[in-house]
């Protein structure tokens, strides 16, 4: 019961802004459509009212969109959204461009899979409850999409994988933790083993490989503008991310 609560204050918090401003999308919608909003509790109705619009307007697209993808592509960066663009401005050469592309960065999503299949495996093979409740994260904010995919073709984008994030995340670290210990644990005190020095160096090498890629894109995170031919070059899937 208290993880609950506690959840549900975490999420209101995250919509602080809306709370605290009067021009919010349907923030006075009680007060707009002449019904009472009492201070507080009017502001949580609304909000409850924005959610039921938002589900139903979203559970009865199906309209195509440029943008859109499916479940299956978004661990692979199939089909990003693009949030900005603009062509003009001084950048030191003939051509310039300035984007904001929802791409994740690419070495990291890319690990995803084989973590989750690593997940999976170390699961089973350690019966660590670990593996299980983060793969339980990862089934609860993906597979629910993968069936209305399927059911009823409704227009999806990249960013429903959002609340699966966290365990996608959480999965890599794991994965990362696995391969730099044994089985066992390690031994309070206990010399540190090959595997374990291996392990360590290979995760390093990662994380170090997943920041400078995470550099080399954040010129197309920010919308900061570039030479065209820079931008052309991050965009590796060629026409599935432009």
């Amino acid at each position: 019961m208290l993880s609950f609560a506690l959840s549900v204050i975490f999420y209101l918090s995250t919509w602080l802004g809306w709370f605290l401003t009067d021009d919010g999308y349907f923030r006075h919608y009680r007060e707009a459509n002449n019904m009472s909003e009492p201070p507080v509790l009017g502001a949580l109705l609304n909000l409850m009212h924005y959610h039921h619009e938002a589900y139903t307007f979203h559970s009865g697209l199906t309209d195509r969109h440029v943008y859109q993808s499916w479940p299956w592509q978004w661990l692979l960066l199939g089909r990003p959204v693009a949030f900005y663009w603009n062509g003009n401005g001084n950048c030191g050469a003939p051509s310039c461009a300035a984007e904001v592309l929802l791409l994740g960065t690419p070495l990291l999503w890319w690990s995803m899979l084989p973590a989750l299949a690593a997940l999976v495996w170390f699961g089973i093979a350690r019966r660590d409850w670990r593996a299980f409740a983060i793969g339980t994260g990862v089934v609860a904010g993906l597979l629910p999409w993968f069936y209305f995919a399927v059911a009823d073709g409704r227009t999806m984008f990249s960013f429903y994988v959002l609340p699966a994030l966290p365990f996608l995340i959480l999965a890599i670290v794991y994965a990362l933790g696995a391969i730099m210990t044994p089985a066992t644990g390690i031994a309070s005190g206990a010399a540190r083993t090959d595997r374990q020095l291996v392990g360590t160096i290979v995760a390093g090498v990662y994380v170090l490989l997943v920041a400078l890629c995470f550099a080399y894109f954040h010129p197309i995170f920010v919308g900061q503008l570039i030479p065209y031919d820079d931008w052309s070059a991050r965009m590796w899937l060629g026409g599935r991310w432009i």
